[in-house]
């Protein structure tokens, strides 16, 4: 048998079990579990692995399956429910693509819910177009393990094509040493910030260096990264100029929900790199902002010139309304999208 849910209206809701040896498609509508006992299923029950919008409406919610992906490439959201888990078994995967990115919708029900949670890891994607450029990037998740294992794919030995990304410098070493990825640049492409003195800082060892921290709140760290496209080695290596493709960028981790407390510099005119903690679009006008310009934060556009440009964004008539007043050809405005960091300057 065949069950299709059609369309970005349509939704199935399930109140018991589900089993499936036919073709159950659900990649282009939504998929609501409902039941008021524990509830679980396997993302192999669905076409592709994949169903576009998940609605947690039961308390207790499982994704079963060892090592079988739910891929969401639309929205996950938590229904009319209250203390809610939705335990992920570490399957579920946000899918990002050249035309959409999956998000988590707000957990409390447009603040009328509380207790909502997430238990276990969920992987992040992010997709970026074939065009080498810099970008200020963050994984919206704590506890991700190395960058090494994350962004890089653990350097696999076979070639994936659409993956990870080279991550370079000086004196590579690769997957038995730093990390690093070897090119004919010779320079370090993914970058710290120090904001006490306003200082980019080199990441010469990604094995070590974690993607992210343990931390209970804003454990997600803003990075300077040059993406040249996937891990493609041989006559179009995409360490060597011009060549450059598409790629997904992955990490894996806990979500982070609710309030997000990042720390500033003290000193007047000091810079601090903030990541979106959230896997979900942010409004800069809705961020409680202390002791930083309210009226203005800074982005980097890898649309821009040869190899990206910094933008200004300015509320220059005070209505909330975020515009590019130095690279006007910027089509950045108040939302700063999931896996994008941006900078904030301190008043004080």
């Amino acid at each position: 048998a065949s069950v299709t849910v059609n369309g970005n209206t349509g939704t199935l809701q399930v109140g018991g079990t589900i089993t499936n040896s036919g073709i159950f498609d659900v990649t282009a509508g939504t998929l609501e579990f409902k039941g008021s006992s524990p509830q679980s299923f396997s993302g192999n029950l669905f076409v592709g692995n994949a169903i576009k919008n998940l609605t947690v409406s039961n308390t207790n919610l499982t994704v079963s399956g060892a090592a079988v992906p739910l891929n969401i490439t639309g929205e996950l959201a938590f229904g009319a429910v209250s203390n809610a888990d939705f335990k992920t078994g570490d399957n579920v995967v946000l899918v990002s693509t050249a035309t959409a990115t999956a998000r988590v919708a707000d957990i409390t029900n447009g603040g009328t819910r509380t207790g909502n949670k997430f238990t276990g890891k969920v992987t992040v994607e992010r997709y970026y177009p074939a065009r080498r450029s810099w970008r200020l990037v963050t994984s919206p998740l704590s506890n991700t393990g190395s960058i090494f294992s994350n962004w890089q794919e653990s350097a696999p030995a076979t070639y994936v094509p659409g993956r990870g990304t080279f991550i370079t410098g000086p004196t590579p070493t690769g997957a038995g040493g730093n990390g690093l990825d070897w090119s004919v640049q010779n320079q370090y492409s993914i970058k710290g910030w120090r904001a006490s003195d306003g200082t980019y800082v080199n990441i010469g060892n990604t094995i070590s260096t974690n993607l992210s921290s343990t931390a209970s709140n804003a454990a997600n760290i803003g990075y300077y990264l040059f993406v040249r496209g996937d891990r493609r080695r041989g006559l179009f290596d995409n360490t060597i100029i011009p060549n450059e493709n598409e790629t997904t960028l992955s990490s894996k981790g806990n979500l982070q929900t609710g309030p997000q407390t990042f720390g500033i510099e003290s000193v007047a005119g000091t810079y601090t790199l903030i990541g979106n903690p959230f896997a979900s679009s942010i409004d800069f006008t809705k961020i409680t902002k202390v002791n930083i310009n309210p009226r203005r934060f800074y982005v980097f556009d890898p649309r821009l010139g040869t190899i990206g440009l910094f933008v200004v964004m300015e509320d220059l008539s005070n209505l909330g309304l975020f515009t590019p007043t130095v690279q006007t050809g910027s089509t950045q405005r108040n939302f700063i999208q999931s896996s994008q960091a941006f900078y904030v300057q301190t008043t004080i």
